[in-house]
């Protein structure tokens, strides 16, 4: 069974006595977890199993404790990648060129260079790692907002007491990374989740899969040249009540003109997107003019 070892010392007055509040040492442990987990799902996205992360000892000094990592389940990882999940694994082809340690420590870096603003391009992240697979993970794990979450938890003792600085420890005395409060104000700064963009539009669509009973209840299946095939919540009750009755005209094929409320939100460089129908309408009909059409 391969071990790896992770140290995190904190140091202050709050743990000159070698001691730390269970309160503010707990949260910090889990965030621990999570940063690694949500690394390992980085590395391996198509794999649901995550790594051990324990507390293996509690050393004198300040307060330092080493966690031990069981990376059992990256040798199995390693027979995953074929040629056909390679593009799953996003690009890296082998596990063996770093570890999941060095990711974690290059993640925590890159949040930390990113919170101060300092964050570097992939490009950059390669000259600094030297390992192009290591620098493209860590440039989506610096945008990541499972692990932006979990570097805010490890840094919040810095921010709620008398700690002023952590040191983590995951590649040897070079690998070194001190953090200070300053660091952690910043790093808590960092939206940990993409705000989306709310926009309104009009297009023309074309009817994919009809709903003509539960029309208010399920989504419809819409078409448009910009967006493709997608699916919308019918907030148009007139329009929505008129389909129901029967009095217009609604199957497979057929174009309308619609008001769309689309909300995009940003995720690992993809965008995604819902939609909401405000208004709908037949082509070339005037919008104030729907319900008197609807009755001829």
């Amino acid at each position: 069974m391969k071990i790896e070892e992770f140290t995190a010392k904190y140091d202050g007055p709050d743990v000159e006595d070698h001691t730390m509040d269970v309160t503010i040492l707990g949260p910090a442990l889990l965030a621990f977890g999570e940063l690694h987990r949500a690394a390992y799902r980085e590395m391996i996205p198509g794999d649901e199993r995550t790594p051990h992360v324990k507390v293996q000892e509690v050393n004198p000094g300040s307060f330092e404790v080493i966690l031990s990592i069981d990376l059992s389940w990256i040798d199995h990882a390693k027979s995953l990648l074929t040629k056909e999940n390679l593009a799953i694994a996003g690009g890296i082809a082998t596990i063996t060129g770093f570890t999941l340690k060095d990711a974690v420590m290059g993640g925590i870096k890159a949040v930390r260079d990113k919170a101060v603003g300092k964050k570097k391009t992939r490009d950059e992240l390669f000259d600094e790692l030297g390992n192009i697979a290591l620098a493209r993970l860590v440039n989506n794990l610096q945008d990541e907002p499972r692990f932006i979450s979990g570097c805010k938890g490890i840094t919040r003792p810095l921010r709620d007491g008398r700690i002023d600085s952590l040191e983590v420890d995951g590649t040897g005395e070079e690998g070194k990374l001190s953090l200070n409060k300053d660091d952690a104000e910043a790093i808590e700064d960092l939206a940990d989740y993409s705000e989306p963009v709310i926009r309104l539009e009009d297009l023309v669509v074309e009817v994919d899969t009809p709903h003509i009973r539960q029309t208010q209840k399920r989504k419809w299946r819409l078409y448009c040249e910009k967006y493709g095939t997608f699916t919308a919540k019918m907030l148009d009750d007139d329009f929505a009540h008129a389909v129901h009755l029967g009095d217009i005209n609604f199957r497979t094929g057929l174009k309308f003109m619609v008001k769309l409320r689309i909300e995009e939100t940003e995720e690992k460089g993809s965008v995604k997107r819902s939609f909401e129908v405000i208004q709908m309408r037949r082509t070339g009909e005037d919008p104030g003019e729907q319900l008197e059409i609807l009755q001829s």
